[in-house]
């Protein structure tokens, strides 16, 4: 009898971390329960700064591009590609969530989403953009699907030297 042998690596294995999304919901939760808003504001800044470092220097580097790049990696990581859309308009850059893979696990894990779980996005690319010396607002946040709307933009000289002093 002929002995087969499969090799695998763990790179040929689809990787989702949707649970992550749970983790994160109940760390929001909790940090709102026991210190208030302003401490879930400040642990997804530091979050934001240290964690996508990498993301601040290629936004820096390369604007809208790395923008765009990160949300197709993002969503493509997470099988939902089609649900992110991008349109340029002159200087703007707006990105379009058809629906938040992870509010749609969350709830379909019997999980209810923070409703703060938009800062996650908002505060997350707020400090990201401001880092990389970009401008950002969330248009739009639909909680019961997080459906969002993204806005990036240049910011002027003027702005800068504000935001700086």
């Amino acid at each position: 009898m002929a002995i087969l042998e499969m090799v695998r690596n763990s790179s040929d294995n689809v990787y989702l971390h949707r649970d992550f999304h749970n983790i994160l919901n109940l760390g929001i939760n909790y940090l709102h329960e026991k210190y208030g808003v302003a401490a879930v504001a400040d642990y997804l800044r530091r979050f934001a700064v240290h964690f996508h470092a990498p993301l601040i220097e290629e936004i820096r580097k390369r604007s809208f591009d790395a923008v765009v790049e990160a949300f197709e990696k993002t969503y493509r990581a997470e099988n939902a590609s089609d649900v992110v859309s991008f349109e340029r308009n002159g200087n703007e850059l707006f990105v379009r969530i058809e629906r938040c893979p992870a509010v749609e696990h969350m709830r379909q894990s019997k999980v209810t989403p923070s409703p703060f779980f938009a800062l996650t996005s908002s505060i997350v690319w707020d400090t990201i953009c401001h880092e990389a010396e970009i401008g950002y607002a969330m248009l739009a946040y639909d909680e019961t699907d997080g459906k969002a709307t993204h806005l990036f933009f240049p910011l002027n000289k003027n702005q800068k030297e504000k935001e700086m002093s």
